[in-house]
């Protein structure tokens, strides 16, 4: 259950890459939206042209607004990996732990040897081990359903009989077991890489992306999806389903171009009529991780995370290391000269 108080913000901000963490902070509690962002000092790259930052998980309270980077507590010689996806409650939060770190492409997990939970009241990790290629969606605020469905395609799979695990995080990690649970309760289910569809309440409908952007599509449910019955009316800039909000509307993100900063709207599905959630600064086409319980919450305005000054900023190092070589360099030249003239002379 969320927290007394419990919503999402009206504006998603940027984070500076000095953010505070909750080794720092303390503990913020259940979240309301949890993403990854570039974190701390430069671990590598170019300064100027490429820098290579470390990887963090953003996490915004629910109740109070406050922004911290998680301080995930991690086993030695293992690497957090990829995006994350917050229970419905957000109290706890999944992502995948890699046996190789790769901080050039974060978001790889070619080597993934576990599934970890994280405890947002708590502090604390749980973990699954699993094999690479799975997917993992909440089926509700303490259960995961684990498989290989990112492969799925409309009309021809039936999830039943796919091999799937279903971990309560509350209890010791499962044996594999066939078999999904009815009904689904509003999981996430991803058909493919670009696609993930949000199932109704009642798992009898399901509504989904067309491709990377494109009009939403309702489908009808009977244990495998069916036939795309139509298309939802309004605008074609859909990038991603969120959940339902309600039995007649459903909150997606939309983003008019790839540079363009993205939305959290609420969509009805009959009408096409939308109504604006949150706004969010960022540009980039990484997944957000919002709370399933409160989308159907009416959004507060939230503080702004704390800005930091121009010396953190993320070229702030890169500007002044040209700027003290440039010093330096003309420095050396007039040196240079005044010696040639004294020499000359």
């Amino acid at each position: 259950m969320v927290p007394p108080g419990g919503a999402l913000p009206t504006r998603l901000h940027d984070v500076d890459r000095d953010l505070p963490g909750t080794d720092e902070v303390g503990l913020i509690g259940p979240l309301a939206v949890a993403w990854t962002a570039d974190k701390g000092r430069m671990i590598g790259g170019l300064p100027l042209f490429r820098p290579l930052y470390e990887r963090g998980v953003v996490g915004v309270s629910a109740e109070t607004g406050t922004y911290a980077f998680l301080d995930i507590p991690m086993e030695p010689d293992t690497y957090r990996c990829g995006f994350v996806e917050l229970s419905p409650d957000g109290r706890r939060m999944a992502f995948w732990i890699n046996r190789v770190s790769k901080p050039w492409v974060p978001w790889a997990c070619d080597d993934v040897s576990a599934l970890g939970v994280y405890d947002t009241v708590t502090g604390e990790v749980v973990r699954l081990s699993i094999t690479p290629g799975m997917s993992v969606a909440w089926i509700d605020s303490d259960r995961l359903v684990i498989g290989r469905f990112g492969s799925l395609r409309p009309r021809t799979d039936d999830l039943r009989a796919a091999p799937f695990r279903v971990w309560d995080v509350r209890r010791p990690a499962p044996a594999p077991r066939d078999g999904l649970p009815r009904p689904l309760g509003g999981a996430q289910l991803p058909l493919r890489s670009i696609d993930r569809v949000a199932i109704d309440g009642t798992s009898t409908r399901a509504v989904r992306v067309r491709h990377d952007r494109g009009p939403l599509l309702v489908s009808s449910w009977d244990n495998r999806l069916g036939e795309e019955s139509r298309r939802v009316p309004g605008p074609e800039d859909y990038v991603a389903v969120v959940g339902w909000r309600d039995e007649g509307s459903v909150v997606a993100l939309t983003q008019t171009a790839d540079d363009a900063p993205r939305r959290l709207v609420a969509t009805e599905i009959e009408t096409g009529r939308r109504k604006l959630l949150t706004r969010i600064d960022d540009t980039s086409s990484d997944p957000i991780s919002f709370a399933g319980e409160l989308l159907s919450v009416p959004p507060v305005p939230r503080p702004a995370p704390r800005a930091s000054g121009w010396f953190h900023g993320p070229f702030a190092v890169a500007s002044l290391s040209l700027a003290t070589i440039l010093l330096v360099g003309t420095a050396l030249l007039a040196v240079g000269a005044r010696r040639s003239r004294a020499g000359a002379n």
